[in-house]
């Protein structure tokens, strides 16, 4: 695939992501739980896999995870929903919080969405500012064509996740 056609798969893949986010007002439900923000692929206009990273920041993260989990298993927005406790279950690669993964079809492709339940963000946040600093148009190319690599070779996210991707193109992450 050539830049101009990543790029047109990439637009395509956010405006998916856009229309779930839209049909399930996803965001407007998370905003009942604490401050939501989107981050990773989506906002920085690098998307490639059907994925979306989303924090919510809140000051009893046990109760609004679970709360959030209620309402969106009443309102039946998504096919599949995991939940994980990695506050009891402490996991060093992973936040200390509580994370749902909620999973759903759009135009035929399986989508995932994470949603960790935090109550300090500011490592998160920070990492996600200091990506917004270093991207450009020229580095938006470079990881659409990383992602595609990956894909195409097969390579797993675990073994080549998009932050490493984001940290080859734009540099050292900050602490």
């Amino acid at each position: 695939m050539n830049i101009d056609e990543l790029k047109i798969h990439s637009r395509k893949i956010k405006r998916q992501a856009a229309a779930l986010l839209k049909s399930t007002e996803l965001l407007d439900i998370l905003n009942k739980f604490g401050e939501t923000y989107l981050i990773g692929s989506y906002p920085l206009d690098v998307m490639w896999g059907p994925d979306i990273d989303i924090i919510v920041k809140s000051e009893n993260i046990k109760k609004s995870s679970i709360d959030a989990l209620q309402e969106i298993v009443d309102k039946k927005l998504f096919r599949k929903i995991e939940y994980g406790d990695f506050v009891n279950f402490p996991d060093g690669k992973r936040p200390n919080g509580y994370i749902l993964v909620l999973k759903a079809v759009v135009e035929g492709v399986k989508w995932e969405i994470e949603i960790w339940f935090l109550s300090d963000i500011s490592k998160e946040l920070n990492y996600h500012k200091f990506l917004e600093s270093k991207i450009n148009e020229k580095n938006r190319n470079k990881i659409l064509e990383a992602k595609y690599s990956r894909e195409t070779t097969n390579t797993s996210k675990f073994e080549l996740s998009s932050y490493k991707i984001y940290e080859q193109i734009l540099g050292n992450v900050i602490s």
